[in-house]
């Protein structure tokens, strides 16, 4: 909500003409299915936000959860944990990129969400996990 917000006041009228601006968002909730797809669509302006739970431990498995008016509702769980994940992920990101040398490699930034569940040496547990294995 707070990027619609600050999308919406943001003045273009100063764009150059020769200029277009565009910004997509895909959500794709971390489904395997799209590391397949995702390719596609990359450049190396891309920027990559890799969310996890770090309420939960990093070597759990991934729950698979569909919400329906507000409920979660939990279907069962996937064979990689969240770290597994990260990694494929992580790896498609750059191989993509591999293929060309001279290419920017795009930027990944890689969010633990319900950090406020978390104390502050649970924190710096996580960050050095994910800073070792990523």
């Amino acid at each position: 909500e707070k990027v619609s917000n600050r999308l919406s006041e943001t003045d273009v009228s100063h764009k150059k003409a020769s200029l277009d601006y565009f910004l997509h968002i895909w959500d794709c909730g971390g489904q395997p299915v799209f590391l397949n797809v995702i390719p596609a669509f990359l450049t190396s302006r891309t920027m990559f936000y890799l969310l996890f739970d770090a309420s939960k431990h990093l070597n759990s498995k991934v729950e698979i959860l569909w919400h329906h008016k507000g409920q979660a509702i939990k279907e069962g769980e996937m064979c990689v944990t969240t770290i597994d994940l990260l990694l494929q992920w992580m790896a498609v990101i750059h191989t993509s990129f591999a293929k060309d040398a001279l290419s920017n490699f795009p930027k990944v930034a890689i969010v633990g969400t319900h950090s406020d569940l978390l104390n502050a040496e649970d924190k710096k547990k996580i960050k050095a996990e994910i800073e070792f294995k990523c």
